[in-house]
């Protein structure tokens, strides 16, 4: 963990290209994450505070993100945009989010525990070539799942119920 008396905060490029550090841990204690903080770093897992931080560490470019979103209270309304990473994991603990939405280049997307309700947006837009869904629910107005890339490997595990309003609830490329 990031864990010092009083720290609360991490900077712009902070541990960019820090690749000897193989991963980085963060506790609820960090409010804040600048741009590019863990750039080119082999791992980092956060327990987000806040949505800025959940944003944060999504757009990271870390090259493995697992981010907890259990504990950030204005997490509502709220688009993690992850980029070009090997693996980008989501943990939701089982709750609902009210508007999330999920935009993910990883190589592989993993959500688990994640209740989008109240979706006016897309909640899971991935283009990665492996995607796990595990104890996923979407209800929207429209699409709840679109899988852009040229071919991807789905897994469904445990409860994964996926609905739409306006009838089609996944789209992918193929």
């Amino acid at each position: 963990y990031v864990v010092a008396p009083g720290i609360t905060k991490i900077g712009n490029n902070a541990f960019k290209g820090c690749d000897s550090l193989s991963d980085f841990s963060l506790s609820t204690d960090i409010t804040a994450v600048g741009v590019n903080a863990f750039k080119g770093s082999t791992k980092v897992s956060a327990v987000a505070a806040n949505s800025s931080v959940a944003k944060a560490i999504a757009a990271s470019g870390a090259e493995n993100i697992v981010l907890d979103i259990s504990s950030a209270c204005d997490i509502s309304e709220t688009t993690l945009e992850v980029g070009e990473i090997t693996s980008f994991e989501l943990q939701g603990k089982d709750k609902e989010y009210s508007g999330l939405s999920v935009k993910s280049n990883a190589q592989t997307t993993v959500i688990n525990g994640v209740k989008f309700v109240d979706c006016t947006n897309i909640p899971m837009e991935v283009d990665s070539e492996n995607i796990t869904l595990n104890r996923v629910t979407a209800n929207t107005q429209g699409l709840a799942l679109v899988m852009s890339a040229d071919t991807t490997n789905v897994k469904l595990n445990q409860n994964v119920i996926l609905k739409s309003t306006l009838g089609n609830t996944v789209l992918c490329k193929n």
